[in-house]
């Protein structure tokens, strides 16, 4: 038996061939592909994730840090904030600065008080007359109490007549802690 012999360029070989070619590209070699690079797109995903877990610990360490120090300032504020029936004590201890510098207490008037969440802040009008060396004396008092307190206003007059005491007017703010909360 003799076998048909095929030419070059015969389509009955090429045609097939091709159709073959083309079932397996579309049939299994594209999805395998598309699979493939599914897989590899995953991969890529979760190593960028680790690696970027990897750098969050100094991130972490560094925000441990930051709130170890927020709770210490807290904690220091809290240690100087005075509380709401500590301020009759600190309206003595004002009066009393101002009679050990040797100036002399014209007005003290208390206003009302503001409730925050945390704190509460109290103003007090105060009026002082003295020499401007006590009334110097008495300003560095203030600023050195260990409350928190501004100086809100601050207004020194001259003497009304020569050689009398000068006025000092102030506006004092005091903060005292108002939380609830212990820690």
């Amino acid at each position: 038996m003799r076998l048909p012999k095929f030419r070059r360029g015969s389509w009955r070989v090429t045609l097939p061939m091709a159709t073959v070619a083309a079932v397996y590209m579309l049939c299994v070699f594209l999805p395998r592909q598309r699979y493939a690079d599914e897989l590899r797109e995953e991969l890529r995903s979760k190593q960028q994730f680790f690696t970027q877990a990897a750098s969050l610990g100094s991130v972490v360490d560094e925000t441990r840090q930051q709130i170890d120090q927020a709770d210490a300032y807290v904690r220091t504020w809290r240690g100087r904030a005075g509380r709401s029936g500590e301020l009759a004590d600190l309206f003595g201890r004002l009066n009393q600065l101002a009679q050990q510098a040797g100036a002399e207490v014209d007005r003290f008037d208390p206003l009302e008080s503001t409730a925050m969440e945390s704190l509460s802040q109290t103003s007090v009008e105060w009026e002082v007359a003295g020499t401007l060396r006590q009334l110097l004396d008495v300003t560095a008092g203030v600023d050195a109490l260990p409350q928190l307190l501004w100086i809100d206003e601050l207004h020194l007059r001259s003497p009304e007549q020569p050689g009398g005491p000068m006025t000092c007017a102030a506006r004092l703010v005091v903060f005292d802690d108002n939380s609830q909360l212990s820690d």
